[in-house]
């Protein structure tokens, strides 16, 4: 696609895989965790419930 790792972002459900791998790759992750497990968060990792509020993270950067 063309993007460098700090210009793109990886949105998943599954924290290890997803985000975590994202992040090892430069790649900042999201976390859609709509169960509301608990989990320790990487630094720097958003969390949501939902995706209704992903376009606000795009946006503005914050959860």
């Amino acid at each position: 696609m063309g993007a460098r790792p700090d210009e793109a972002i990886a949105v998943g459900d599954v924290l290890k895989s997803d985000v975590l791998s994202a992040q090892s790759a430069g790649v900042r992750g999201v976390w859609v965790n709509r169960r509301g497990r608990e989990a320790e968060i990487p630094l720097g990792a958003p969390q949501l419930t939902d995706l209704w509020a992903l376009p606000r993270i795009l946006v503005t950067g914050s959860r």
